[in-house]
């Protein structure tokens, strides 16, 4: 499967940032989402997630890479961490379709 449905499937599952992410059943971290999305082999997924891993670095979350690279505290408002996951998806789908991927 290309990776830029891996990632479509993948912000499906994630949580939009209303209400009580746990409550409504939806992945609050990306690599959660992925791991989680139906009917994707378990190597499309390992892809999507090495491609999450890399851009992250050493930082377990999003949150921790933008507080570690623009001191940005986004754990204090998880609705607008939850904005920010669903734009990198939206990029790193764009990305991986304008690459044929």
């Amino acid at each position: 499967m290309k990776t830029s449905k891996v990632f479509k499937a993948a912000k499906k599952g994630l949580w939009n940032g209303e209400g009580n992410w746990f409550a409504i059943d939806k992945n609050r971290f990306i690599c959660c989402s992925i791991w989680e999305s139906p009917n994707i082999c378990e190597e499309d997924k390992l892809k999507a997630l090495n491609i999450v891993a890399h851009l992250l670095g050493r930082h377990e979350t999003l949150e921790a890479w933008l507080f570690a690279k623009h001191q940005i505290r986004a754990y204090k408002d998880y609705p607008q961490a939850q904005e920010t996951r669903r734009a990198w998806l939206d990029h790193l789908i764009a990305h991986y379709e304008s690459i044929g991927d």
